[in-house]
């Protein structure tokens, strides 16, 4: 998106060609979600999540696909705790968050506060840092 809003990536119908001396890059947008189809029935569409799942780690509520977070994309476990050391953000919370695919960022403020969560941590003094 920063690419984008600086004029450096545009987005044009595969019927256009790319302009003479353009690198065209051929894109790709993962299915919604990150299951086959809603949980329970639905399987996981990558190692990581199945044992994310099997772990506790995340939570999929019953007939959505996508992972439950709190406001600051922070993950919610299988107990219904914030996961604080793991946050999701755009396609994979898709269902419990409607909306990533319309691209407006103002619709969706848990990339803001992730960042602002992320700043908060590294300016607390108890926290450590590796150089």
């Amino acid at each position: 998106m920063a690419l984008h809003d600086a004029g450096m990536l545009r987005h044009e119908p595969a019927s256009q060609g790319p302009p003479e001396g353009a690198v065209m890059i051929d894109a790709v947008t993962s299915p919604a979600g990150v299951l086959t189809a809603p949980f329970p029935e639905g399987e996981p569409a990558s190692g990581l999540i199945q044992g994310l799942l099997a772990d506790g780690e995340i939570k999929i509520r019953t007939g959505e696909r996508g992972l439950l977070t709190d406001t600051d994309g922070t993950c919610i476990n299988a107990e219904g705790a914030r996961n604080e050391s793991l946050a999701a953000l755009g396609r994979p919370t898709e269902d419990p968050t409607l909306g990533h695919d319309t691209l407006n960022r103002r619709l969706h403020p848990e990339y803001q506060r992730w960042s602002q969560r992320i700043l908060a941590q590294l300016n607390t003094p108890s926290q450590k840092a590796a150089y």
